[in-house]
């Protein structure tokens, strides 16, 4: 179980084919839960420094899964058949503000909701081989209340969010002895969009690319790599001040990510950890949008969000009966974002936003949960 389905960020990667912790034998249920956060804050040392937004889901998740392992000997631990299904749901609360330092300062507010859900077939080719497919999304819609300038309980419009991440994927899974590595093609749609009283933005598209998959086992060691990468040409429908016209116009979009992983397991225990970097550029801003930020897009400006992120996860299991185990796991993203805003009609100067992203202590950007699986049956892995 990895934790993509309970984190709030939307656009990071997906590990789409990947297994961090073995699961319960046979047909089994998955229960979790998690509390999640999602931080910016202007990170420059002007007035607008320390100028945040927030996003804090609390999720509930639910799956069904059923696998059998390869042949004795072959691969690194990832089933050979396997098919899961998983849906994440959550209500969320969003949160923005300026310091009074800021002449009209920007107060907002609102409430939303997450609906994720993935499902994944691995299908074995002979004894060495197996086909995988995959889907997943996640997506966050919100409607924010905001008070450009007003006294408290005083609102100037609303404000209006949608970002979605859908991952689909087709690939192979070679395995050797005690290794094993996958090849898939991957199609993602990222879309997000923008809307208030004085500016609608939202830009969707496919997106094509590649991911890679190594895992290497020696006894109670497994480790691996993986990473992928997607980009396309973005279409974005825009209306903004004065008219208000329909426009279309494109930017470049990627989505690129790499990380390594250890798993290490013990009698009835597991632990895994991986550290990762995700890097994104979107034509859009649709989470945790900061107040200066909702002043230019009011304003006319279009944005190109640039991130550049660290990830960090870590994931334990214990058996506590025959195919029941425990889990507990934790996330924690770090790094910084820049916003680039220009003026298409060229009157205004373009503006550069350096945006932090968790970055110092405390975190302001991670994952905490746990959950359980349990196998409906006898369980196949004696001795776990």
């Amino acid at each position: 179980m990895t934790p993509d389905l309970l984190t709030a960020c939307v656009f990071c990667a997906m590990q789409l084919f990947r297994t961090d912790l073995p699961s319960a034998p046979g047909l089994a249920a998955e229960f979790a839960a998690s509390y999640a956060t999602l931080s910016r804050q202007d990170d420059s040392h002007t007035i607008f420094r320390h100028d945040a937004s927030d996003t804090t889901p609390k999720f509930l998740l639910v799956g069904m899964e059923s696998g059998r392992p390869a042949a004795e000997g072959l691969g690194a631990g990832t089933p050979a058949r396997e098919w899961d299904v998983k849906l994440a749901i959550a209500n969320s609360h969003d949160e923005a503000s300026q310091t009074f330092r800021v002449p009209d300062a920007v107060v907002a507010t609102g409430t939303g909701r997450y609906e994720n859900f993935g499902a994944r077939l691995r299908l074995p080719v002979g004894e060495r081989d197996s086909i995988e497919i995959g889907i997943s999304q996640r997506v966050h819609k919100i409607v924010d209340l905001v008070n450009v300038g007003e006294s408290k309980f005083q609102f100037s419009e609303e404000r209006d969010l949608f970002a979605q991440r859908v991952d689909a994927g087709l690939g192979l899974r070679h395995r050797l002895p005690g290794f094993e590595i996958a090849a898939s093609a991957r199609f993602v749609r990222p879309e997000g969009k923008y809307n208030t009283a004085l500016s609608f933005r939202r830009g969707r598209v496919w997106m094509y690319g590649a991911a890679l998959d190594a895992r290497w086992r020696r006894g109670s060691w497994t480790v691996g790599a993986s990473g992928e990468s997607v980009s396309a040409n973005m279409p974005v429908q825009e209306e903004r001040l004065p008219d208000f016209a329909h426009v279309t116009y494109h930017e470049r979009a990627t989505l690129s990510a790499a990380s390594l992983f250890v798993t290490k397991s013990w009698k009835a225990t597991d632990l895994h950890f991986s550290v990762g970097t995700d890097r994104s550029r979107l034509p859009f801003v649709a989470m945790a949008v900061l107040g200066e930020e909702n002043t230019h897009f009011d304003e006319g400006y279009r944005p190109v969000s640039r991130t550049r992120e660290i990830v960090w996860d870590l994931s334990a299991q214990r058996r506590v009966g025959p195919g029941v185990h425990l889990r507990a796991f934790a996330r924690v993203i770090q790094g910084g974002e820049t916003v680039a805003l220009t003026d298409p009609a060229g009157v205004m100067d373009p503006i550069s936003l350096r945006v932090r992203r968790g970055g110092h202590f405390p975190i302001t950007q991670f994952t905490l949960g746990g959950g359980a699986d349990f196998s409906i049956g006898a369980s196949r892995r004696t001795g776990s």
